[in-house]
């Protein structure tokens, strides 16, 4: 399955392949979508919110499938351009839906991402003492799983701690929470993973 040496991604979910502005456009695209299918129901009434409420938890399943397809499609790109595999840094590991690799292959299928490309999660150390937790566990993960084959692993997350104490092999590529990750980051990975 794996070459001898090989590119990975450690990749983060929460603000990477989603993002509090699609949070808030899906919302309100799904509101004026009932409002105009349901003219009966007053506008400020709770029959509108309800009903964007249950379609939100239904398709997000209860929030834990909250993936944008524009965002999963941009990771989909790094990982066919690049021949990549996926480690998984999310905290999304840790819920029991997930304990299973290949129930998270399924969820990644599913919801636009490469499930076939996800070989591994990284371990949870919790919080340290210097609060930086994220890039020590990426570190523990190359040290313990394949030190010195990783020939490129690109982070992709959104918070500063993942860019802590890494090993020379990796970089850090810091994803505006807002928005997720963008054409001009994947562009940026690409070249990266695709470098000498």
């Amino acid at each position: 399955m794996m070459k001898n040496e090989f590119k990975i991604i450690m990749l983060d979910m929460d603000g990477v392949v989603n993002s509090s502005t699609h949070c808030n456009n899906w919302i309100i695209n799904k509101r004026e979508e009932f409002k105009k299918k349901y003219p009966e129901f007053n506008v400020l009434g709770n029959e509108i919110f309800q009903m964007t409420r249950d379609a939100y938890q239904k398709e997000f399943n209860h929030m834990i499938e909250l993936i944008f397809p524009d965002l999963a499609a941009r990771i989909t790109r790094i990982c066919n351009e690049t021949d990549c595999y996926i480690v998984w840094s999310s905290t999304w590991r840790k819920l029991n839906e997930y304990e299973n690799i290949e129930t998270a292959k399924e969820m990644f299928n599913r919801r636009g991402l490469p499930g076939d490309r996800l070989i591994g999660y990284t371990p949870q150390q919790g919080m340290s003492w210097n609060g930086h937790c994220r890039g020590n566990e990426i570190r523990l993960w190359i040290k313990d799983n394949i030190y010195g084959k990783v020939t490129k692993c690109a982070v992709i997350d959104d918070r500063d701690d993942a860019g802590y104490n890494l090993p020379k092999c990796a970089k850090f590529f810091q994803i505006n929470d807002q928005v997720g990750i963008t054409e001009y980051d994947v562009e940026n990975i690409i070249n990266y993973l695709k470098e000498d």
